[in-house]
């Protein structure tokens, strides 16, 4: 077997991206070290609050349209478990599961409603089953400090 190697992570306390790379670290018991740094994407929060209110709407139905069939491709694939790969987090759990933070921020923040659980129970439920397991809830931030921290940019 080769040598063991030192795995260092890089990333913001509130990047989705590296809360994924959390996830699946520490998912198969990978040790690392996290490097906080304070990256800023100016570019990417001005067309957020710069989009006109036509175009917010439109983008929100079209968020729900990819939601409903989020939720048939969840029914179909998860086959009534607890995840998309079954009873256990998987690939396809982080990859989307990593974005749930900011989207409950948002929700909380707006005031808004996006995963709807009378429009999409399956996904509702596994949100609050990705969000509650142990290894999870360990290294996603917390949804207050990320509404705090939006709130520095509307």
């Amino acid at each position: 077997m080769g040598e063991r190697q030192e795995v260092k992570l890089l990333g913001t306390w509130y990047s989705p991206v590296v809360a994924r790379a959390k996830i699946a670290l520490r998912l198969k018991s990978v040790d690392y070290d996290y490097f906080e740094e304070d990256l800023w994407f100016p570019t990417l929060i001005a067309t957020t609050i710069t989009k006109s209110e036509n175009a917010k709407a439109k983008g929100m139905d079209e968020v729900g349209e990819g939601l409903l069939l989020l939720e048939d491709a969840f029914i179909s694939i998860s086959k009534g478990k607890r995840f998309f790969g079954g009873e256990v987090i998987g690939f396809m759990d982080i990859c989307l599961g990593s974005f749930l933070v900011i989207l409950k921020a948002r929700e909380k923040l707006n005031g808004e409603n996006i995963l709807d659980k009378s429009k999409t129970p399956s996904l509702c439920k596994w949100a609050n089953e990705f969000l509650a397991d142990d290894t999870v809830k360990n290294v996603v931030p917390e949804i207050d400090r990320v509404v705090k921290f939006k709130r520095e940019f509307n």
